[in-house]
């Protein structure tokens, strides 16, 4: 995506810019609030203090788990309401970007019960250690009903979460072989999910709690295996271990990551001394800060220079007219599904669309749907007041132009939303 601004950004517009990476949405209290940019930085870096999801019971039977009063309906405004106004922005960004890393999608893996649980998951360990969520994700009940590993055992093995744990999750493309996705799904047999029996009213394993996993022994491949190099009865976890020591998947995530908050991908001499380091540990949180601390972080260069996303959209339109009484959150979880980028629901294990793919037209023109869920402007707001409101401040001449001899309030809000201004971050 090419810079769109024509000169060094303002003071303001580099700490929105910084809330805007660090967060999801340019949190207008923060940036409102923050002296220069080092205070944006701290306060969107302050530690988690995560709240209380709805109060959800667990579904005992597959009638309970498929009601519409599900989780999921009530999760999803929750979550996105969290990321509107978070005391802990980082934690909403890492939140979400762990939740597209481990892409899960709810119409295959599709009791809400489920998906609240990996979230859950996802959550507690956002800022925490790499290692350790990784483990807790490949035994994830939802995501071994997503990538088939329920149905993987010695006697059928499936290969589908061997191939995107080394191709999404670790090591990246061009960096294992055909023989080493065979080896790993042999290594991540025998698990399977604690069902509910209908007929008898009870779960398949009474001694496991409901919806978890459970490693069924007689299902497993307890054959030696040779797995990206080394040879051994590698288990699920011992597996996982290899790809962690892999040198290919520090670099990997840690270049995933850098692209996420800096919106630049990484030279492969940066990517690699920062996967070098994060390897030693996998602890997230120092390689967030090392990210921030690369000179490109707050360069010209790297402010505007990402496509919004739709969730982004969404989130900003939130704090600038959230307090509209009228607002429908039902509504905007509606309008995310229509244009492909629902929580829960990505388009397949790659994860949900960024950068040019989003610049399709029908997601284009979707967006100005977006503007339906708020009430009807009445009152005319100056140009300059409705970019502050979407936390934008270096405005071009043109732009300014435009919205500013618009008569109808309406039309000067959706000229302002489809800005390049707002249209980028």
């Amino acid at each position: 995506m090419m810079n769109l601004l024509a000169q060094s950004p303002s003071d303001r517009e580099l700490i929105s810019h910084v809330v805007r990476r660090l967060g999801i949405g340019a949190n207008p209290a923060i940036v409102e609030s923050a002296s220069d940019v080092a205070e944006a930085i701290s306060l969107a870096l302050v530690p988690a203090v995560d709240h209380e999801p709805p109060s959800m019971a667990m579904p005992t039977s597959w009638e309970e788990a498929y009601d519409d009063t599900a989780p999921i309906t009530k999760l999803t405004p929750w979550w996105i309401d969290r990321m509107v106004a978070s005391e802990s922005p980082i934690h909403e960004r890492m939140t979400w970007f762990w939740h597209d890393h481990f892409a899960t999608r709810s119409q295959k893996a599709d009791v809400a019960w489920m998906l609240w649980k990996q979230l859950e998951t996802i959550r507690s360990h956002a800022l925490g250690n790499f290692a350790d969520m990784l483990k807790a994700i490949a035994r994830d009940p939802a995501m071994l009903v997503y990538l088939d590993g329920e149905s993987n055992n010695v006697e059928d093995v499936n290969e589908n979460f061997g191939r995107e744990v080394m191709e999404l999750y670790t090591l990246g493309i061009g960096n294992y072989t055909q023989e080493d996705v065979v080896a790993a799904a042999r290594c991540f047999t025998g698990w399977v999910v604690n069902y509910p029996d209908d007929e008898r009213g009870v779960f398949d394993y009474p001694d496991t709690a409901g919806w978890e996993a459970v490693f069924e022994p007689q299902g497993f491949d307890s054959a030696p295996k040779l797995l990206l190099g080394r040879r051994g009865r590698f288990s699920m976890d011992d597996a996982l271990d290899i790809m962690l020591d892999h040198p290919s998947t520090g670099p990997f995530v840690a270049g995933k990551l850098y692209r996420e908050l800096v919106g630049i991908a990484p030279d492969a001499a940066t990517a690699e001394r920062l996967g070098k380091r994060f390897a030693e540990d996998y602890e997230i949180m120092p390689l967030i800060e090392a990210i921030i601390a690369e000179r490109v972080f707050l360069s010209a260069e790297a402010v505007r220079v990402k496509v919004r996303t739709p969730l982004e959209k969404v989130v900003s339109v939130l704090q600038a007219f959230g307090q509209d009484p009228e607002l429908d959150r039902d509504n905007i979880v509606w309008w995310m599904e229509e244009v492909g980028y629902a929580p829960f629901n990505p388009p397949n294990p790659s994860g949900y669309p960024r950068g040019k793919a989003l610049l399709g037209p029908a997601t284009l023109a979707g967006s100005f749907v977006l503007l339906g869920v708020l009430s009807e402007p009445t009152e005319a707001r100056s140009a300059e007041d409705l970019f502050a409101r979407f936390v934008v401040y270096d405005v071009s001449k043109q732009s300014r132009k435009v919205v500013e001899q618009q008569d109808n309030p309406g039309s000067a809000l959706a000229l302002a939303f489809a800005s390049p201004e707002f249209s980028t971050t």
